[in-house]
């Protein structure tokens, strides 16, 4: 093995790559700190090492085609705000952000949902058809309730595949052509394999 190395990645927290760079330059990932600082998503810079935060309460971002990354958030939070209201419903939101050109764009995904449930929800992307699949959730009623949401990074639509009652996190996959979402959807005793051809 050449060109191989260790070195810490931040705090001593869980950690989950969620994206390549295309170029293999870098790549997003989801950190949650139980010492109070959230969870939230994070660029590393092989080359220089540095760690850039992407979004709070966040564990849902991609890179699109073009590199541009893709990811659930909204820019009502803040470390502050966290602290000192943890439960207030925040707009969920997606940002488009080109680090070359230091350029972000955010579009409402047009509901609001707790930042715990933000953080929580999940996003499969296909490169192929730059679409975004986003499992998250919200409180409607005293229950709470899952959505899968369709986003279009070229178009900036999004609009809502499935909705129901939350059980467990589902597991989602687009095909190679990206074209089509396969979703699993169940507990320990049964499961249901769905596959949608999302309008594009």
């Amino acid at each position: 093995m050449h060109n191989q190395s260790c070195r810490p990645l931040g705090p001593r927290v869980p950690l989950k790559v969620l994206a390549w760079a295309r170029d293999s330059s870098g790549f997003l990932y989801a950190a949650h700190d139980d010492e109070g600082l959230g969870t939230g998503v994070f660029r590393f810079d092989r080359a220089t090492g540095q760690i850039v935060s992407v979004a709070l309460s966040s564990a849902a971002a991609a890179y699109a085609d073009d590199g541009t990354i893709v990811t659930l958030g909204s820019r009502e939070l803040s470390r502050r705000r966290l602290d000192e209201k943890p439960q207030r419903a925040v707009r969920a939101e997606i940002a488009l952000m080109k680090p070359a050109a230091g350029e972000i764009t955010v579009n409402s995904l047009g509901f609001e949902t707790a930042p715990a449930m933000l953080a929580a929800s999940t996003m499969v992307f296909s490169t192929a058809s730059d679409e975004g699949a986003i499992d998250t959730a919200i409180a409607a009623d005293s229950r709470v309730i899952r959505e899968v949401i369709a986003y279009s990074y070229k178009t900036s639509a999004a609009f809502v595949l499935a909705s129901g009652t939350a059980l467990t996190p589902l597991q989602m996959s687009w095909s190679p052509d990206g074209r089509m979402l396969a979703i699993v959807d169940g507990d320990t005793r049964s499961s249901t394999l769905t596959v949608i051809a999302p309008p594009q």
